[in-house]
């Protein structure tokens, strides 16, 4: 049993907004990651798609939108998104408040890490 803090969290932000990986596989994490994510109002996490990956997003607090290629929906706090793999998915936040965001991936999307040179 390992415990983390979200702030001790390794930082990426490449996509927009501030993303801590708390679990991943840098912390030996095999099947599954958890990452923290904050965007500040009218912040945009690009667009992007896991190509193995499941991804589940939980609302913790504030308001937004997610799209996909087909659809777009209205997000607040206390609300779970699911991604399908390989499923675009962009996150904008429309409130006045930051949104925060736990993200969990399983598998981890290795890819994801090896691009930012962190694994």
């Amino acid at each position: 049993m390992r415990i983390f803090r979200f702030e001790d969290g390794e930082s990426f932000k490449t996509l927009g907004g501030l993303i801590r990986w708390v679990v991943w596989p840098k912390t030996g994490a095999k099947n599954v990651t958890l990452h923290y994510a904050v965007l500040e109002p009218g912040q945009v996490f690009a667009s992007h798609s896991h190509k193995y990956s499941e991804d589940v997003i939980t609302v913790i607090q504030g308001k937004g939108r997610i799209k996909s290629d087909k659809q777009v929906h209205e997000i607040e706090a206390g609300m779970v998104v699911y991604v399908d793999a390989k499923e675009p998915h962009e996150v904008t936040n429309t409130g006045d408040v930051p949104m925060i965001m736990i993200g969990s991936q399983g598998p981890p999307d290795l890819d994801l890490y090896r691009r930012s040179g962190k694994l």
